[in-house]
């Protein structure tokens, strides 16, 4: 089992929570304030290791096969190349390692979202 942050679309009531099903959700929860969030084209939130934003968004507990089939899949994530629109990194959540995903692609003409939350 894997704890994963997520912060945008995959949050509980929004369009792709359906891919966590089956995994536990723990709690909501805030990164460090080392982060910027970007919104791409109003459609999904983007975000990426530097900045001074805190993120907000949702702890879960997942099994492999979401984490390593679902959710890579739904985030272009791969994992045999830094190619992808996302890479799937560990960052500290209250003092402890989980995956999230961080956004790959340039961010020119992607508008701030300043209080971190999608």
């Amino acid at each position: 089992m894997n704890k994963v942050f997520v912060y945008g679309t995959l949050k509980s009531g929004f369009s792709n929570h359906s891919r966590l099903k089956g995994s536990k959700f723990i709690k909501e929860c805030s990164t460090s304030s080392d982060y910027t969030m970007y919104s791409v084209n109003g459609w999904y939130p983007a975000v990426v290791e530097q900045g001074n934003t805190s993120i907000k968004g949702e702890l879960y507990l997942v099994s492999d096969e979401v984490l390593f089939n679902s959710l890579d899949i739904l985030e272009g994530y791969n994992k045999d190349n830094n190619t992808g629109m996302y890479l799937r990194k560990k960052i500290e959540i209250e003092e402890e390692q989980v995956y999230t995903y961080i956004y790959n692609y340039p961010l020119k003409g992607l508008n701030i979202i300043e209080n971190g939350k999608w």
